[in-house]
């Protein structure tokens, strides 16, 4: 019986469970003694409500299923995202200053922000993981007070990279830190 539903639910997922579920119940079901004793009318209302209920009954799980399903699936392919956006960011020398590498650092610091502050991960696994690299890369970014070569037109600092929200969450991590 194990390979079967292995089988039905490699092939159909959650279809094979709800034709089995009513496939089962609507033949045991329609085998009760009740069924002669009720009108054509009566026997009809009560199948057509045992319908009504399996259905719901169907939806209610499905719709569990897909919500649980989403917020454990959220949660790892935000942190994936968040992985990404930290992929080859490097640190920020001032002295030798590399435009993409200022706009790289700038949106890894902005998309850490908006993780934190819309709580789209954990902030003890936002802190853990990014909390040092963040603090660090913001402080280099923002005691950086030269033009970012590449960004002429229009000109832009160093501080330009980083929006009042990656501003908002330093303070913050910087409190989570101590």
């Amino acid at each position: 019986m194990d390979r079967f539903w292995k089988a039905a639910l490699g092939v159909a997922g959650i279809g094979a469970v709800a034709f089995f579920v009513f496939f089962s119940l609507y033949r045991q079901w329609l085998t009760l003694a009740i069924f002669p004793q009720l009108t054509q009318e009566q026997a009809f209302i009560l199948m057509l409500a045992f319908l009504v209920l399996t259905f719901l009954a169907l939806v209610v799980g499905v719709i569990a299923w897909l919500k649980k399903g989403a917020s454990a699936n959220g949660h790892e392919t935000a942190l994936h995202h968040l992985e990404d956006a930290w992929k080859g960011v490097n640190y920020i020398d001032c002295d030798k200053l590399i435009g993409p590498d200022v706009a790289k650092a700038g949106h890894a610091l902005d998309q850490t922000a908006t993780y934190w502050r819309n709580r789209y991960i954990d902030r003890s696994v936002l802190s853990t993981r990014y909390g040092r690299d963040f603090i660090e890369l913001f402080e280099q970014i923002d005691n950086c007070k030269k033009q970012v070569p590449g960004y002429n037109k229009p000109k832009k600092m160093c501080a330009d990279f980083l929006s009042a929200q990656v501003r908002t969450t330093y303070q913050e991590l910087k409190k989570h830190a101590s």
